[in-house]
């Protein structure tokens, strides 16, 4: 399914659907009749496109302190594999790829890369039983859904296959922003914050915010729903970092 998925991606990126896509979605942007200030609304959303690029890069590289930490240790710890799991889905490479936005396929397609890397450092170093049948079912999870959206996009017609695919992928991208919260009642419990990878969770929100007022910007409710959400998940785990603050490290021997 991720060959499936970087041969799609492979589709847009060429240097010509490249200057059709740049072209045709500034000159769309550019006749809402909203008046922007200094570069007009076209100068804003490219610029904001350029900035949710690189905070969902940033995002998608920001385990990777965690992971060292881990290495280090040779052991996950309390954390939970669930966010690793979630970044390596990257749900929006299906919905960038129908929908026509590049900001979404580059950042999801960097998201693929490291989660499927994050996914097996974190198994090679997980010594817990429960912690490692969970990151199985996490990982089943992820085939169905790969194998429903690629269902989606045959069985409906694109029009209505890009609607459907678009409010998958919102749901997906929610799960994503809230997946650090799964070791939630640990945090609480053992007033610890060491099952929180907190630079994933600090670029989480970072990210969610960028893309929210990118989506704003655009009209786009599947970029504007999901972000959103995780605007507000994200401040639940900077909440909890503050509240239990406390030298972070990662991975408990």
């Amino acid at each position: 399914m991720v060959l499936v998925a970087l041969y799609s991606s492979l589709l847009v990126l060429s240097p010509s659907s490249l200057y059709s896509w740049t072209t045709s979605h500034v000159w769309r942007l550019m006749h809402k009749g909203v008046t922007w200030p200094v570069f007009g609304k076209a100068g804003w959303v490219l610029a904001l496109n350029a900035a949710a690029i690189l905070s969902g890069v940033s995002m998608q590289l920001s385990p990777i302190p965690t992971l060292m930490q881990v290495h280090a240790s040779s052991s996950t710890g309390a954390l939970d594999g669930l966010p690793f799991v979630m970044l390596a889905l990257s749900s929006g490479l299906c919905y960038g790829h129908m929908s026509g936005d590049l900001a979404l396929v580059w950042t999801n397609i960097v998201g693929v890369s490291l989660g499927f890397a994050y996914v097996a450092l974190f198994h090679f170093y997980c010594h817990n039983s429960a912690s490692l049948m969970r990151l199985k079912v996490y990982l089943q999870a992820i085939a169905v859904s790969l194998l429903a959206l690629f269902a989606l996009t045959l069985a409906c017609p694109r029009q209505r296959a890009v609607q459907v695919v678009g409010a998958v992928c919102s749901v997906l991208q929610s799960l994503t922003y809230a997946a650090p919260l799964s070791t939630v009642w640990e945090v609480i419990a053992s007033r610890s914050t060491r099952a929180l990878p907190a630079p994933l969770c600090c670029m989480g929100f970072a990210s969610a915010s960028v893309w929210l007022i990118y989506g704003l910007a655009v009209s786009d409710e599947v970029l504007i729903v999901p972000n959103l959400l995780g605007v507000v998940c994200g401040a639940m785990q900077l909440c909890l970092l503050a509240l239990y603050r406390e030298e972070q490290y990662y991975a408990l021997k």
